[in-house]
Parts: structure tokens; sequence; C-alpha cells
């Protein structure tokens, strides 16, 4: 009777402890799914001001806003970024490429 007991014991325990992980995990994903929409804003806050730091340096080299040379200078910057967002994501742990989905 009391190894019945025990066992019953162990059991209950062991359901607790689950339930406990289950409870954490979902706690710990609610968290994550809630930072998410921050994230976003704070890369895409961070692309705008690359793009608009990458007119600065057409402007730097002589180009105005505006001129057929300023727009071919920001098409080359975009060509650039593409290339090295393709290098780039051949390097370990990298998953930039899946992100830029999300935007």
């Amino acid at each position: 009777m009391a190894s019945a007991l025990v066992h019953r014991i162990k059991s209950i325990a062991s359901m607790v402890a689950l339930c406990a992980i289950v409870i954490a995990v979902n706690v710990f994903d609610l968290g994550m799914t809630q930072r998410v929409p921050n994230a976003h804003a704070a890369a895409r806050l961070q692309l705008d001001k690359d793009l608009a730091h990458e007119g600065v340096t057409c402007e730097k080299w002589g180009m105005r806003t505006g001129t057929g040379n300023y727009t071919a200078c920001i098409a080359d910057l975009n060509e650039i970024r593409v290339k090295h967002d393709k290098r780039h994501v051949h390097i370990e742990g990298n998953r930039r490429d899946g992100l830029t989905v999300l935007f």
C-alpha cells in the first residue's frame, strides 16, 4: 500500500512539473510575440537611417538629389547592398535574408 502511495505521489509530481514547464514555455512565447513588432519597427527605422546615409554618400561625391547621377548612384548602392546581403547570408548563423520577408 505504501509503495502504491509513493508511486501515485511521484506520478502527480511529474504531471505538476510537466504542466509548469508547458506554462513557462507558453509565457516565454507570449513575451517573444509581444516583442516582435517592436523589433520589426526598430529594424525598419535602422534601414531607413541607412538608406538616408547612402543618399548623403552620393551627395558627398557631388551628386545632387534629383539628378540622373544621384539616381544612378543610389541604384549602384542598392546593387552593392544586394550583392553584399547574398554573400553575407552564407555566413553561419546569419538569417537576415529570411527576415526581409517580414518587412
